[in-house]
C-alpha cells in the first residue's frame, strides 16, 4: 500500500563483523555493504559485499586495497583476524558504486564487472569516513588535511601513478561517473583532535552540511570559530548566455571586434579567443587588436561566479587588401607656362619663320620674357582644418620595474591583508614585511633580475607582489592592457578586483595551496605572453594598485620549482571616430588622394625610452625585449 512501509522479515543477512555503511541501487536489485566483516552468510566477503539475492552466501566483490600489512592472512581472508582493510562507507551512484575507508583510499567500482575505475589516496591525512551523493557529485569526508593524489592506488608511494595532486581539507567533491575531483569545491576546515568529519548531507535548498571534529573554518568573511557543524551554500553554477552577433572588421590595420551585451543577474566580463586561445578579457562589447589575416575569433561570457558561456560561432578576420598603384593621366609640363594649348600658337611672331635655320645665325635670338601671369585665386579660399595629434599608447609601467614582493607558502596576513579574491587595498597589505626587487622576480633558474633562494623543504614557493602606478585623468579614462606570462600560474588584480588568471587548476578562490595546471620552464613562459585588459571603469586618476599572485605546478621530490613573473602596463590610445566627409571636402582633397600614405612609426614612449627598453607590439601579444637590455 502507498505510504505504508513494511519489513521483509525473511531478508536476514548475517555478517561476522560490524556493518558501517549500506546503500541500495535505485531499483533495489543490489544492496552494497561496507564494514569490518570478513564473510556474509558464511561465504567470503572481505570488508565489502554486493547482495543481489536472498540469503546469498558470500560476495563476488574482490576489493583492491591500497596497503596490505605484514603478517596479513591473504590466503584465507575469510578467517582473517588481523584488523586491516576495513571500509567506512559505500554509496550507489548509478553505473558505479563508491567505497571509502582504509588505507586513506576512496574508490569507484564499475557495477557490472566490480573492478575499480577510479582511485585516490590522501597524504598526509586519513581514511574516508563518509560518502554522500547529490546529483552528479559525490562528497567524500575524511580525517585528512593535506593532499589528495588522484589515480593513486598505493598508500606507501602515492606519487607513483598519480595524475594530479589536489589540496584537501576534511571534505572533497568528485564527479560520480569519471571520479575526478572537482577543484572548484575547496573548503578549509580544521578540527581539534584530527578525527575529521563523520557525516554529511545536502538539504532541500542545496546546502551541504558536514559534522564532526570541527572547530575552525574559512567563511565568506574570513576565519571563524565553528563548533561541530559547517555548511556550504550551493554556488551559482548557471552559465551566462552566449554573446550574439559577433562581428570582425578590418579598420586602420586593426581587427575590430563587436558583439551584443549579455544580460545576467550579476556582472559579466568577456573573454576574447583567437585561434582557440584566450588573448584578452574585457567588460565592454568592443575590442581591438593588431590585424592578422584569417585569424579565427570567438567570444564567451564569464559571470562573477566564474561560470563560462558557450563560445560564439567563429568569425574570421578578412585578408588585408594588397595596395595597387592608381593609374592617372599626366601631362608633359610646358617649358613656357603661358603657352597656348594650340601647338602652332607662339607668343613670338618670329617663331613662325621657316624651320630651316639661317646660315648667318650662330646663336638663337634672345626672346623677350613675358611676365608670368598670376594664377587665379579662389574667391572664397577654404581654411585649412587644424590637424589634431593622433593619440598614442602610453607605457605607464614598463618591464623591469621595482615591485614589493614576498615568497611564501602562505599568503601574507590572509585574514586582514592579502585576500584570496584580491579584495584588499594598499593600506591592508602595506604593513607586511615586503622585500623590494626588480622584475623579473623569481625562484629557480632563468633570466631573472631578482632571484630568490628558498630551501628545498619549503612547500609551494608562491610569489605575492604588488606595485602602484600613477595615472593622469586622461590616462585613467583609457583601458589598461597588462602583459605578463604564466610561470607556472599567475593571477592579477587591479584596485581590489581580479582582472584575470592563467594556467591555474581552479576557477574558484585562490587558496595558498592552489597549484598550476601544468609546470612550465621560465624560458618558455617568458616567450608566451598573457594579456589582460582592465576597463577604464576600474581605474582612477592618481594611485592605482596592481597585485600579482604566482603559484608553481607540481614539482618532483627534492627539485625546486621555477616560478617567476614580469609585467608591463599600457594605457591604450582611444580610437577616434572618423567624421563623415562632405562632397566639397572630397573635391578639395582630391589631389591628395594619390599621395602615398606615410605610416606613423614614432611612439612617444619609445622615443623617451632608452634603446634597450623598447618593445615592439606585434599582433597584440608582443615581442619580448632581449633580457640583457632589461637587466640594467
Amino acid at each position: 500500500m502507498p505510504g505504508i512501509v513494511s519489513i521483509d522479515r525473511n531478508w536476514r543477512q548475517v555478517f561476522n563483523g560490524t556493518v558501517n555503511g549500506i546503500s541500495a541501487s535505485a531499483d533495489n536489485s543490489h544492496v552494497y555493504v561496507a564494514g569490518y566483516f570478513t564473510w556474509l552468510n558464511g561465504g567470503l566477503a572481505y570488508r565489502v559485499a554486493d547482495i543481489t539475492q536472498h540469503m546469498q552466501k558470500g560476495s563476488p566483490w574482490a576489493y583492491q586495497h591500497s596497503e596490505i600489512p605484514a603478517g596479513a592472512n591473504v590466503s584465507d581472508l575469510r578467517n582473517e583476524t588481523k584488523i586491516w582493510g576495513f571500509q567506512f562507507d559505500v554509496q550507489d551512484a548509478g553505473t558505479g558504486v563508491w567505497v571509502g575507508g582504509t588505507e586513506h583510499l576512496i574508490s569507484r567500482y564499475d557495477k557490472a564487472s566490480l573492478t575499480p575505475t577510479y582511485t585516490a589516496i590522501t597524504r598526509d591525512g586519513g581514511d574516508f569516513q563518509d560518502l554522500h551523493l547529490h546529483g552528479n557529485t559525490i562528497y567524500g569526508a575524511c580525517h585528512c588535511g593535506d593532499f589528495l593524489y588522484q589515480d593513486a592506488r598505493n598508500k606507501p608511494s602515492p606519487v607513483n601513478g598519480s595524475s594530479v595532486i589536489h589540496s584537501v581539507k576534511l571534505v572533497a567533491a568528485f564527479d560520480k561517473d569519471s571520479g575526478k575531483m572537482l577543484p572548484e569545491f575547496s573548503p578549509a576546515i580544521k578540527g581539534d583532535h584530527g578525527f575529521g568529519i563523520w557525516e554529511s548531507f545536502v538539504d532541500s535548498k542545496g546546502t551541504l552540511w558536514v559534522g564532526g571534529d570541527i572547530h575552525r573554518s574559512l567563511g565568506v568573511h574570513g576565519t571563524q570559530d565553528t563548533v561541530g557543524f559547517a555548511r556550504f551554500e550551493a554556488r551559482d553554477v548557471t552559465p551566462p548566455a552566449t554573446p550574439q552577433n559577433l562581428q570582425v572588421e578590418l579598420k586602420d590595420d586593426k581587427d575590430v571586434l563587436t558583439w551584443d551585451a549579455v544580460q545576467d543577474t550579476g556582472s559579466v566580463r568577456y573573454q576574447i579567443l583567437r585561434d582557440d586561445r584566450v588573448i584578452a578579457s574585457t567588460s565592454g562589447t568592443k575590442f581591438e587588436i593588431d590585424h592578422t589575416d584569417n585569424a579565427r575569433y570567438f567570444v564567451r561570457a564569464v559571470d562573477s561566479s566564474d561560470n563560462y558561456s558557450a563560445s560564439t560561432p567563429v568569425q574570421v578576420a578578412p585578408v588585408r587588401p594588397t595596395p595597387t598603384p592608381t593609374e592617372t593621366a599626366t601631362e608633359t609640363p610646358s617649358a613656357d607656362p603661358t603657352a597656348s594649348a594650340d601647338p602652332t600658337a607662339s607668343a613670338d611672331p618670329s617663331a613662325s619663320a621657316s624651320a630651316t635655320p639661317s646660315a648667318e645665325a650662330t646663336t638663337e635670338a634672345p626672346k623677350e620674357e613675358n611676365p608670368k601671369p598670376e594664377e587665379p585665386k579662389p574667391a572664397d579660399p577654404k581654411p585649412e582644418d587644424p590637424k589634431e595629434e593622433t593619440p598614442k599608447d602610453q607605457i605607464v609601467l614598463p618591464y623591469a620595474s621595482e615591485w614589493k614582493y614576498m615568497v611564501s607558502s602562505k599568503a601574507p596576513n590572509r585574514k586582514y591583508g592579502w585576500k584570496y579574491n584580491f579584495h584588499f587595498t594598499l593600506e591592508d597589505i602595506a604593513q607586511e614585511a615586503w622585500q623590494t626587487g626588480k622584475t623579473p622576480i623569481g625562484v629557480g633558474s632563468g633570466n631573472l633580475n631578482t632571484s630568490v633562494n628558498v630551501p628545498l623543504v619549503r612547500t609551494r614557493p608562491n610569489i605575492y607582489a604588488y606595485t602602484t602606478i600613477q595615472l593622469t585623468r586622461e590616462q585613467a579614462s583609457r583601458d589598461l592592457v597588462l602583459t605578463t606570462y604564466a610561470d607556472d600560474a599567475i593571477a592579477v588584480g587591479v584596485n581590489g578586483e581580479e582582472v584575470g588568471r592563467s594556467n591555474f587548476d581552479t576557477r574558484g578562490k585562490l587558496w595558498n595551496s592552489a597549484i598550476a595546471s601544468s609546470s612550465i620552464d621560465t624560458a618558455t613562459a617568458q616567450k608566451t605572453p598573457v594579456t589582460f585588459t582592465v576597463p577604464a571603469s576600474q581605474l582612477k586618476a592618481g594611485e592605482n594598485l596592481i597585485a600579482v599572485e604566482v603559484h608553481p605546478g607540481i614539482s618532483r621530490r627534492n627539485v625546486r620549482p621555477n616560478v617567476s613573473f614580469d609585467l608591463q602596463a599600457i594605457a591604450k590610445a582611444p580610437v577616434a571616430e572618423q567624421p563623415a566627409e562632405k562632397e566639397g571636402d572630397k573635391e578639395a582633397d582630391a589631389p591628395a588622394a594619390h599621395e602615398a600614405e606615410q605610416p606613423v612609426v614614432d611612439n612617444a614612449n619609445n622615443a623617451a625610452a632608452d634603446p634597450g627598453e623598447r618593445r615592439i607590439v606585434n599582433n597584440g601579444v608582443g615581442t619580448r625585449v632581449p633580457m640583457q637590455s632589461r637587466r640594467n
